[in-house]
């Protein structure tokens, strides 16, 4: 169940515009994660948002049920085929070494019924010719890229495109033996309609609902609590700025599943309390996409000093929440950010000392930096909405479905 955070009251998407019904279908196949979205998961919430702008196509989803109920659901005009896991056949497939699950199995059944002119795939390691040759069709298939880390093999077969989040995982993925050809870019996304700066008595009351003081700059984290995504950065510099700021309010906000291996983890986990007893830090769990758009609107400051991001939804959703947005330049951040016009990069990542001098800066002139802030909004809105990242996908669909006609043409 989603988690609820008081005075948040999740906005509705805006419904999708009417047209005529595309005549070509894409399955898309998220193999974790379901949709929707229920805890922040990159594969998923790119899927669905992309599939729900699609104007020349139409599209079939197929995903894991999680904690959704499974069978088919149509949501917002979209099918959604929700399968439930097997995991002891998932594990004695693990062990047998095939690379087969039954949730691929449940695909090929889908495609056979849906029969979709492109299987678009949201892993990059997915078993292309294991697929093809139980599908027994000749179904184009895109492979999507959101972390480069599985290298070009021959033997998992070779997709007829494929996507990566940004040039930064573009050229890895070349550099692993990807032909570099059929590698197209296309960015994540955000929905600027949800994620937009609040003003006035709209921000107060945001304020109110949540239990935050009218009072006081508000600075925050959001993503998994994670070294590996800067977490520790930030705390050490909430624990400083808490001190030297009697007004300052803290939000940390996601989940920390994954961050328990941390060897770190014990020492947060008691500096998290430590600073709740200022009664200025609210460390909340993941939450849903409406409602963190809500609580950034009201944000000043975000520090999301990340040691590594193929692209980097979080900073982009703090853009276009108009957030004075400190993050890393390292990965794909640097083609989202640009240092000292729409946010502020830090060189070193693990530098504690760099991070709380520029956030100490952006909290100290908050109200100087309305020019960033819009100058965020707008390269949000400019290049990252997902109207703009599913228009790019459909252009190469429609490249793919060209040439493969032309190739039965000449067969």
């Amino acid at each position: 169940m989603a988690t609820k955070i008081p005075g948040v009251t999740p906005k509705t998407d805006e419904t999708k515009a009417e047209a005529p019904p595309p005549q070509q279908t894409i399955c898309v196949y998220v193999p974790h994660g379901t949709v929707p979205d229920i805890r922040g998961f990159s594969p998923a919430l790119v899927a669905w948002n992309q599939s729900l702008r699609f104007q020349r196509f139409s599209a079939v989803i197929a995903c894991p049920s999680e904690h959704h109920p499974a069978g088919m659901q149509h949501i917002r005009g979209v099918p959604v085929f929700r399968y439930a896991r097997r995991r002891l056949e998932e594990r004695w497939h693990k062990i047998a070494g095939g690379g087969w699950t039954p949730l691929l199995s449940d695909l090929v059944t889908l495609c056979r019924n849906k029969t979709p002119d492109i299987l678009h795939a949201h892993q990059l390691e997915f078993p292309v010719s294991l697929f093809r040759r139980r599908h027994k069709r000749c179904l184009p298939i895109v492979a999507h890229a959101h972390v480069p880390n599985q290298c070009f093999n021959e033997r998992r077969g070779i997709a007829d495109h494929y996507i990566a989040v940004s040039e930064h995982v573009r050229s890895i993925m070349i550099s692993q033996g990807y032909p570099g050809e059929r590698v197209s870019v296309v960015r994540n996304g955000v929905d600027t309609g949800l994620f937009q700066p609040l003003e006035g008595a709209r921000k107060s009351e945001v304020r109110a609902g949540l239990g935050l003081p009218q009072r006081g700059s508000i600075l925050a984290f959001f993503g998994r609590k994670q070294t590996e995504k800067g977490f520790d950065v930030f705390l050490g510099v909430a624990r400083t700025l808490l001190f030297e700021d009697p007004h300052l309010v803290v939000l940390s906000i996601g989940p920390e599943t994954a961050a328990m291996t941390d060897s770190d983890y014990q020492a947060h986990l008691a500096l998290r309390k430590d600073l709740a007893l200022t009664g200025r830090f609210y460390d909340w769990p993941p939450l849903p996409q409406a409602a963190l758009g809500q609580v950034l609107g009201i944000v000043d400051v975000t520090l999301l000093p990340s040691k590594e991001e193929p692209q980097g939804m979080a900073m982009i959703e703090s853009l276009a929440a108009g957030c004075v947005t400190i993050s890393t330049s390292v990965g794909g951040i640097r083609e989202s950010i640009s240092d000292g016009v729409t946010g502020f990069l830090l060189d070193n990542p693990s530098d504690m000392g760099e991070a709380l001098v520029r956030t100490r800066y952006a909290l100290a002139n908050v109200d100087r930096l309305v020019s960033l802030r819009e100058e965020a909004r707008k390269s949000a809105c400019a290049f990252f909405d997902w109207a703009h990242s599913a228009h790019h996908l459909e252009a190469i669909y429609a490249r793919i479905l060209g040439s493969s006609l032309g190739s039965r043409g000449r067969q």
